[in-house]
């Protein structure tokens, strides 16, 4: 939902259909396998329901399935369809680092998806990735200033700070990590930088849409917004709102 609010802020006179799969959540903890099917069945509901342009709002998705569904899937089921992930942009804005860390899921970071994105831009950066397993079962229970969070969250970047001798980057590498970036923060060097991939796909997308006409003017542009779950409803709402999120009171099943 994080990418969500960001892409209809930059983009509000375009037409969105959004798809949490609540029902498998999360994908931090699944097989490459799993992750690439219901990644493949998430885009195969949003072009059904007239997409035109997909955006895995997820990095688990981006990092594990992305490229198998532009090389496969497209061609065979969808060709002139697109579909974009938010983990490249990011590791393109933060490239510019020397030392950088990621926090992500298990799953990310088992692809090494951010290292290898990173180290196309800049070669020379060091990288440093660290799984985060607990923290979005917290934040989704509104956990998020627990002392068991707290702990966690500490846990990990002492980690991450320990392996890496200390970086001048950080990259939130799972969306629902961005909603309580501040907590993050308040454990950094004061000159250390954040990177929220959400934020960064939301602008790098006008800057696609400008140099892709030919996908833009497919585009719907009447201000609608769709929101779907593969799971309850009900409890779609209750996390929403355990995140501030407002879109989720129009969360609908897919139909």
């Amino acid at each position: 939902m994080a990418t969500l609010a960001k892409l209809t802020a930059v983009l509000p006179a375009y037409s969105f259909v959004y798809l949490g799969d609540t029902a498998h959540n999360p994908y931090g903890d699944k097989t490459p396998e799993e992750i690439y099917a219901l990644t493949a069945q998430g885009v195969r509901t949003l072009f059904a329901a007239g997409a035109e342009l997909v955006i895995l709002a997820c990095n688990t998705a981006s990092a594990a399935a992305l490229c198998q569904i532009q090389q496969e899937l497209l061609p065979a089921e969808f060709p002139g369809k697109k579909v974009l992930g938010i983990l490249v942009p990011a590791a393109e804005a933060v490239a510019a680092g020397d030392r950088i860390g990621v926090l992500a899921t298990a799953a990310t970071v088992r692809t090494g998806a951010y290292s290898r994105e990173i180290k196309k831009t800049n070669p020379r950066a060091e990288v440093f990735e660290e799984a985060c397993p607990g923290l979005v079962q917290l934040i989704e229970n509104g956990r998020s200033g627990s002392a068991e969070f707290e702990n966690l969250a500490r846990g990990y970047l002492d980690s991450l700070m320990k392996t890496s001798g200390g970086t001048d980057s950080l990259i939130l590498g799972c969306t629902h990590y961005e909603l309580v970036g501040a907590q993050f923060a308040k454990h950094l060097p004061a000159a250390a930088r954040i990177f929220q991939p959400s934020a960064i796909a939301a602008v790098k997308l006008t800057d696609y849409l400008q140099r892709h006409p030919e996908v833009n003017a497919k585009l719907a542009r009447k201000g609608e917004m769709r929101v779907w779950t593969t799971g309850d409803p009900e409890e779609f709402r209750r996390v929403g709102r355990a995140l501030n999120c407002a879109l989720a009171e129009k969360v609908m099943i897919p139909g």
